[in-house]
Order: C-alpha cells, then sequence, then structure tokens
C-alpha cells in the first residue's frame, strides 16, 4: 500500500471494560474508582479512480478581498 493513496473507509469506536482501584477516604472509608477505556479502530484503503472527485469548474474560486 502506498502511505500516500490511503483513504479513511471505516472507523469503529466503542466501550471496553473498567480499570477499577482503591480510593481511600477519610475516616477509614474506601470506595472504588473506575477509569472507562474504550476502543478505537480505524480501517483505511487505498484510493480508486471512482473515490476522485471531477474537476471543480463549476465552482471557480473566489476572488481575493481588497
Amino acid at each position: 500500500m502506498d502511505p500516500d493513496k490511503l483513504l479513511i473507509d471505516e472507523v469503529k469506536i466503542g466501550r471496553a471494560g473498567y480499570l477499577k482501584r482503591i480510593e481511600y477516604k477519610g475516616r477509614g472509608k474506601t470506595g472504588v474508582r473506575k477509569r472507562p477505556y474504550v476502543y478505537c479502530a480505524v480501517y483505511v484503503r487505498e484510493v480508486q479512480k471512482s473515490d476522485v472527485r471531477p474537476s471543480q469548474q463549476r465552482y471557480p474560486p473566489h476572488p481575493a478581498p481588497c
């Protein structure tokens, strides 16, 4: 795969488990501190001819402001 011709095809984001730790509080009390985890997957593919946009002659660039 050529890195210059890669295109993001799909992105998936979801929840994973929790990291549980003891949280010490005052007067000898404790609690549970939860740290959530997520997962992120990015799928790429190479650019094909059908992905290339036609020339943008219909939309000329805006003139520069004076």
